[in-house]
């Protein structure tokens, strides 16, 4: 399995555990909602600054 295909499982399981929308996602880490949205379908990955806010906002750490 790719970085990308377990970090698009990741977000998913997130996204559906904590019930928050992908629109507020966006706004926090300051990307456009189509952006998290390729992350979520596996066709982006986060760039290190917003992978640094994702963390922060599910409050979960970085693994490397």
């Amino acid at each position: 399995m790719t970085d990308r295909e377990i970090f698009k499982r990741n977000l998913s399981d997130l996204i559906h555990s904590t019930k928050v929308r992908q629109i507020d996602i966006a706004k926090y880490a300051e990307v456009s909602y189509q952006t998290v949205s390729a992350w979520v379908q596996g066709r982006g990955y986060p760039r290190a600054d917003a992978m640094q806010k994702l963390c922060r906002f599910f409050n979960v750490k970085q693994s490397v």
